[in-house]
């Protein structure tokens, strides 16, 4: 139906089309908020069925919100043990774990990066599994920090790389991991840094004339 714009008719009509979006609006957003909540409730429900070896709960819980990084990642897990009535395949938990890292999910970027190492559900492939653990590490995980550091170190998937080796053990030393700490040490011990890089490194400082902290100078002593 269609009415002048300056009608009685349609002013009325235009008021009551706007009412009812302001009051649709605010309903919308709680449904949609309490979809969500709804779901990260599911989800968490299911990763306690999991812990609790509660598998057929899990699985129920985790294929309902297959899109949330969380169940993908823990449906891989399940995948590649075959529980929950799931069938054991490699090929299918690597699929969910990538979808899950390539959300930003951390564990799943380091299992990603574990299962490409070791041939699970695809052609072994060190490249991959440093490109998994370059993600991780990006983020600051520690463990990440430190594959990718050994990685550069030994040209492991990535080209060796003193500079990088260096930039990615320092950080994961940064955070106090004893394997990077020594792994430094080594570098320093076979020439392939200096002391005092080695040092700037630990104290979490660039290596170019950077006044070092408390923390530094007791590594170095």
């Amino acid at each position: 139906m269609h009415c002048r714009s300056d009608s009685e008719e349609c002013r009325s009509n235009l008021v009551l089309s706007i009412r009812s979006s302001v009051l649709v609006a605010p309903v919308l957003g709680v449904l949609l908020t309490t979809t969500a909540g709804d779901a990260w409730a599911d989800v968490e429900a299911g990763i306690a069925a999991y812990k609790d070896g509660n598998f057929d709960t899990a699985v129920a819980e985790f294929q309902q919100h297959a899109a949330d990084p969380k169940a993908s990642y823990y449906l891989g897990l399940m995948h590649e043990r075959g529980v929950g009535g799931l069938l054991e395949n490699y090929a299918t938990a690597l699929k969910f774990v990538e979808t899950a890292g390539q959300s930003g999910h951390i564990e799943a970027q380091l299992k990603a990066a574990s299962m490409y190492e070791a041939g699970l559900g695809a052609p072994q492939s060190s490249r991959k599994a440093a490109e998994w653990n370059l993600r991780a590490a990006e983020q600051g995980d520690v463990r990440g920090q430190l594959r990718i550091g050994l990685a550069h170190r030994d040209g492991t998937g990535v080209p060796r790389d003193k500079y990088r080796t260096s930039l990615w053990l320092g950080r994961a030393a940064e955070q106090g991991n004893l394997d990077a700490i020594e792994a430094l040490r080594g570098l320093r011990d076979q020439g392939l840094i200096s002391n005092r890089e080695m040092v700037a490194r630990l104290a979490g400082v660039p290596p170019e004339g950077a006044e070092l902290t408390d923390r530094g100078r007791r590594v170095r002593d």
